[in-house]
Parts: C-alpha cells; structure tokens; sequence
C-alpha cells in the first residue's frame, strides 16, 4: 500500500499521545521535529544557520537583548549587560571613534547582571520606558544611532499610595514652599529607603476675602491664598483708573498680572489652580472705587520629596508642589515609588496613557498617567478631568501581584493566579471616574512577557511548563483560550520557559527559552489551525532572544553560551535564491567573499571546534580551527564555516483502518519512499535514525568542488532494503550544511512479518 503524510501542521508529539489515532491532528503530526521549522502552509525545513554578530562585552556574565523599533525601516537590537548597554543595527555593532580606532558604543546603566531577568520596557517612537522593582524606572532616547541616553523617569506628582487613616497620625512642613526644610512626623514614619520619595500632604482650608474702597492710588492689597475658585467685585464712582489682579504660584514670593480692568462696573471669576495667592492693585486718576476679592474654601495637596533622613520622625524635604499650609495635618499620602515601597515591575501603553504596575508594597496596583503626558499622575481637584491619572488596585481576594499587561481594547492584566480586563466603563471612556475591573478567568501567568499575535495574547502559565492563548470571545462577551502545549507537553515538561518572542514573518513562529538553554519554536497560524511544535539544539545554550523586522522578514537574534564564551548571533534568513552557494546551514559561522583562497581566518571564536564547510556550494569535510583558520582542499570564493547541527525529522506510527481493525500494533514493513521535496540537496531516509539504515536523498557524492549539484524540487523515490521499526514510521535527517524542505512523505508500506 502507498501512504501520504501531506502536511506537518501537527508538529512534534509528545510520547503520551502516540496511540492517540483518534486526534484529529494525528495524522499531520510527528514523533521527532528537531532542528526543523514548520512552515506555516505545512512543509517542514531544516532551520537555518545562526551568523556571528558579536561576542559580548564580559563573556563571564550574562546578558539580554532587547528590541528597539522605531520603524519597520530602522530597528535596533540592544545588549544590556551588567551595568552597560551597547547597541546593534543592520546586523552588526554600533562603533564609535575615528576610522581605524573605533570601539563599541556603549553606555552606563544602572543594572547589574542579577537584575537583567526582570527588566521590562515599553517603547514610544524615540524613547525606551524600562521598569525594574528594585531600579527607579528610566528612559532610554534615541538622539542618533550612535548617540543615546539615559535617565531617571521624572517623578513629581504620584502616583501616591491610599491617605493615611490614624487620625492621630500627623505630619508637618515648616514651610509652604522651599527646600532643606523639616518633616515632622508625630509617629515613627521615615527610614533611610525614604530618601527620594514623594509624600503628598493635604489641607483643608477657608476661604478669604481682601476689600476696600479707594479714592487713591493702592500699590497692592493684602494677599488672600487662592488654590480655585475665585471671586472679584469692582463698582465705581465716577472713577478714572484701572483695577489689577495678580497671582503668586509660590506664596507670594514674586507676583505677576492676571487681569486688568478700567470697567467701574466688574464682576469676574476663575478656578485657577495653579496659583497659591492673589492680590490686587488700584491705578487712580479721579473718582473712587470699591474691591471685592474672596476665595472659596479648598483642598491643597502639596509634595514634598525626601532629601534626607534624621530619625524615624523626622527628615529633609524639598517641596515640588506648594502646601497650603504648615499646621500638622492627618491627611497625607506617601508615595507609591520609592527604595522603601519598591518600584513598578510591569510597563505598557493603553489609550495614550503609559501604565505601571506592581511593587513590592501594591503588587496589585496599576497607575495610569494623564493622556499624553507620559510623565504625569496630577489630578485635579475639586473635579476630576477625563485626562487625569488614574490609580486601580485589582479588587482580588489573592494578593497575587500583576506579572504581565498587554494592551487590546482593554488592559489585559495577568496575575499569577487570574487575568483581568480593566478598561473604559460603560460609557466607553476611560477615565478615573469611568473605569471597569472584571475578572477574566484563573489560570495565572508566569513573569514571562507574553506576545501578542493579531488579537490573541500567547502567555505562559504559572509553572512555567505550559502555553496558552487569550482572546475576546462575542459568545461569552469575556476572554477564553485554549493550552497550546498539550499536545507537545514533552518539551516543557520538567523544566521553564524563560523567555518568548514572536517572528511573524515569514512563518508566524513563536520562539521559547528553556531553562536548560534549547531553544523551541512553535509555529501558529489559529485561522488555519496549524500549531506545531519543534526542538532546537546547538553547540551552547541559548540565554536571551529577540525579534526585529529587516527587509521583507523578522529577524531572530540570539545570545548564546558556547563553552566558557557568549556571544550575539542572528538566524540567517533561509536564502530566497536557489544557488547552491548561498546555502547558509551552520551556527556561528562566517561567511568568506573575496578572491579565491584555501586558507580562510576570522575563525578565533570557534577555536578548537570542529566546523561544519560549504565552499562555492560544494559541501567540505568538516576541520578543526587551528589558530584561527582552516584550510581548504582547493580555492573557494564564497565560504561559510560554523559549528555543525543536524536536523532530524521522524512520523508517527502509520494508521489505516483494515478490514479487520487498527494497523496499531502490527508490524509494518517498509521498501521505498516518495519525498516530495523543494530546494533541497543533501539529506537521508530510513526506518529510523540508525546509519546503516538511511540513504542518501539528493546525492551529492563526488561532485566536483566549485561545480555543486543544483537544488531539487520534485518527488524524490528511494527504495531501500525491505526494513520494519514496526509502526512504519519514516526519519529523514539532514547532517550537512544544505537546505532540505520536506513538502510530503509517501511511503510503500507492506502489512505483516516479524
């Protein structure tokens, strides 16, 4: 009988699942996906090589790298070590210096490498928002390619925590405006972690009033403190002159006009909240006037920042927002962000707000800025506008806090225990009056950041050992997903993923760190129900991934361990041409264009290995670095040279139904095989991985060095001796630097023998 496998959409299964015929996704499926890619329309290739890009700084100590997208046309791959950032674009290192002494370009961070683990970041055009819980959160602006800096996130209006409530609980300024002034606290309140952080001190006061009436000139009337409403009256007789108001933001320090009158007959008002006094000032040339100024009652609320500690009860202050007053007052706010409270671990961007979240001392909270002011928590006061910041603690009876947010029509906020929605009320507005909080499910997240395709959030659960996907669903009018590793529990089982990024084109994959250093991939198209699996080795352990769009493609950077060295890398992209040369398969590797040469150098970084050599597209027996070259048997112009990795593919066991039952559990034999094959050379076929029982596919044998066999495309037969692994099962494996993409497998199979 002749058998078809047209698709691997299935991908790799876990041996759990073996007998599991009655799956739909059985059929399409595979027992071993190693080292390949499932395409998105079904066929299977060998992944390509990785191309060195760089060693990074300290080869001792680990490092991240993290995206910076500003434009589809002009991406950058940042390396963040331990207290250092350096940057890549269009595939190499940004230098800086005059040609011929250039070293990389770098800058300070506040980092060490234990905290790289937990750096997040949002990114706005030019600017880069990282948080950390233990590093006050930073902005990284890109001025030029090789011109960044970095700086501390402005805090000055919030967010603050919830007021104070012990009614015995006071605190004092000694004044209303200045620095080096005196905190008092009348409880046990600052420790050393306070210096820095914002405390928000609230009055309650009266309104004022100044008048008079005026047959001279007035050079300026008693002040009235103003934080709002206000009111100015002026009635004249037969008076010639003017009326001026002024206002003072800093306590009456310095003045400066607001309005002026010449009308004997006047009656103006505001609620200008930034001023803290007014006045006003008569001009007379005959006649007399009078002048009515009065404030309404107010609510200030004043900052201070912590310059310094004396004692539990008392510290330095500096004011960034004038008080109303120095009396010692119960109503007092600190601030959410400090050494003592911890710092925002979460960042993202929601309706043109940027959103923190979770601190050591609120893991469930979340502040909002202002909309469009990126470096704003100011609310106003006595009504609040749309555009306020906003402050939401998840209303959890677990205080789990917030791991993860993404944004789609709400804020998708993950916790290690549930998701939740926050976004607009009913209304649709999202603002700090009009806000929702529902809770989605209780499946729990881990700390991985997960990654967002089309509409759907792809996270990883509490364990770490699992998948799954999140999306609105109309029926339910909520969030529900499916587990996406459930058929491929195997690769996550016993072990963490650490780290995920999304590769959208060309293939739609999802690329995942284990804790063990594999890289996996599982390639995800919902609407056409492709979910499949594979496993990635090489020669090291893979530590750090990201994702970056190039010209038609997203690439894949990697940081990778090779022995007792680290370096940065970038997954070629598999070669749009069919000439043999342009074949890039190996890891780490370098690619040699010039004149033909035997002796190829630059190898320094894979001294002592033995590489993997397609010269001018021939494949080369595979040499050990010595000094940092190799040398090859004749001349060559296009040289690619790299570790070696071999890409195995295997089915599952055969299932037809016979006229009586299952074939599970007979033994099936196995004479030839039909492959149906594109752009490949190279590669083996048998009944399983052992070498005396594959054949070659696309014989490349004795071919002439610099005269390399054309790349395949067609039904490839193969007849072997007649071989059983008793399931029917077919392994191809490709060992050699060379594409293979596998479109269809179709085996002759015979029922029955030993």
């Amino acid at each position: 009988m002749r058998v078809i496998q047209p698709t691997f959409a299935g991908g790799e299964f876990s041996p759990s699942l073996y007998s599991r015929v009655d799956i739909q996704k059985y059929p399409t499926a595979l027992r071993t996906c190693r080292n390949f890619i499932i395409h998105a329309h079904g066929g299977a290739s060998n992944r390509p090589g990785t191309k060195l890009v760089h060693s990074i700084k300290d080869p001792s100590k680990k490092a991240i790298i993290v995206p910076f997208e500003y434009s589809t046309e002009q991406s950058y791959v940042l390396e963040s070590g331990d207290y250092y950032c350096r940057f890549y674009m269009d595939g190499g290192l940004i230098l800086t210096g005059a040609p011929g002494s250039q070293t990389p370009y770098e800058i300070t961070t506040p980092y060490a490498e234990a905290d790289l683990p937990d750096i997040r970041h949002a990114q706005s055009a030019d600017v880069l928002y990282i948080v950390h819980p233990d590093v006050p959160p930073q902005t990284l602006t890109r001025l030029d390619h090789d011109n960044w800096t970095l700086e501390a996130y402005p805090i000055t209006d919030g967010p603050f925590m919830p007021m104070n409530v012990d009614s015995a609980f006071t605190l004092a300024i000694s004044a209303v405006s200045g620095t080096g002034l005196t905190a008092t606290a009348s409880k046990d309140l600052f420790t050393e972690d306070h210096v820095g952080a914002l405390f928000q001190v609230s009055h309650d006061m009266q309104g004022e009033a100044v008048s008079g009436t005026h047959a001279a000139a007035l050079p300026a009337s008693a002040a009235i403190k103003c934080f709002g409403a206000w009111r100015l009256f002026v009635k004249g007789t037969s008076f010639v002159g003017s009326v001026k108001l002024q206002y003072s933001r800093d306590g009456g320090s310095t003045w400066n006009e607001y309005r002026s009158y010449t009308n004997v007959d006047v009656q103006a008002s505001g609620t200008e909240e930034e001023f803290t006094s007014l006045r006003y000032v008569v001009t007379r040339d005959s006649g007399s006037v009078t002048v009515d100024l009065n404030s309404d009652p107010y609510t200030r609320e004043g900052v201070v920042k912590v310059t310094a500690v004396a004692g539990p009860r008392s510290a330095t202050v500096t004011v960034l927002s004038t008080l109303a007053s120095t009396a010692a007052t119960a109503d007092w706010s600190e601030g959410s962000w400090s050494d003592e409270n911890g710092y925002p671990s979460v960042v993202a961007f929601f309706q043109d707000r940027l959103v923190f979240a979770r601190t050591y001392a609120e893991p469930q909270a979340n502040w909002e800025t202002q909309t469009g002011n990126y470096t704003s928590f100011a609310r106003s006061y006595p009504d609040l506008l749309d555009t306020d910041g906003i402050s939401v603690n998840l209303p959890s009876f677990k205080v789990n806090g917030i791991n993860a947010m993404v944004a789609l029509g709400e804020i998708i906020m993950m916790t290690s225990s549930a998701e939740w929605a926050v976004g607009p009320g009913p209304d649709g507005v999202f603002s700090p009056t009009s806000i929702q909080t529902r809770c989605q499910g209780y499946r729990g997240s881990s700390k991985v950041p997960p990654v967002i395709i089309g509409n759907r959030v792809i996270y990883v659960l509490p364990s770490g050992a699992s998948l799954r996907d999140l999306g609105y669903d109309y029926q339910s009018a909520g969030y529900a997903g499916d587990n996406l590793s459930i058929f491929s529990s195997h690769l996550l089982e016993g072990h963490k993923v650490v780290t995920m990024v999304y590769q959208q084109e060309p293939d739609s994959i999802i690329w995942l760190v284990r804790d063990d250093g594999i890289l996996l991939s599982l390639t995800y198209l919902r609407e056409q129900e492709v979910l499949a699996w594979a496993h990635h080795d090489t020669d090291g352990q893979v530590e750090s991934i990201c994702s970056i769009p190039a010209d038609g493609y997203d690439e894949l950077w990697i940081v990778v361990k090779r022995g007792t060295s680290r370096f940065v890398e970038r997954m070629e992209r598999r070669s749009l041409s069919t000439d043999p040369k342009d074949q890039f398969f190996v890891d780490c590797g370098l690619t040699y264009s010039g004149e033909p040469t035997k002796v190829i150098t630059g190898l320094d970084h894979l001294e002592g290995k033995s590489v993997a050599i397609l010269a001018d597209g021939s494949v080369v027996p595979q040499q050990i670095v010595v000094n940092g070259s190799i040398t090859l048997p004749s001349e060559a112009s296009v040289v690619h040279a790299g570790l070696p990795y071999t890409s195995d593919l295997e089915t599952l066991n055969i299932e037809l139904q016979m006229q009586d039952g299952t074939l599970q559990g007979r033994m099936v034999q196995l004479s030839e095989f039909t492959m149906r094959l594109l752009n490949s050379r190279g590669g083996w076929i048998g009944p399983n991985s052992t070498e005396k029982t594959l054949v070659e596919l696309i014989q490349r044998r004795n071919e002439p060095m610099g005269s390399p066999i054309a790349l395949f495309s067609g039904d490839c037969k193969k007849t072997i001796p007649p071989a059983s692994n008793g399931g029917g099962r077919v392994f191809i494996r490709q060992k050699d630097p060379l594409p293979i993409t596998v479109l269809g497998i179709m085996p002759t199979i015979s029922v029955g023998g030993k």
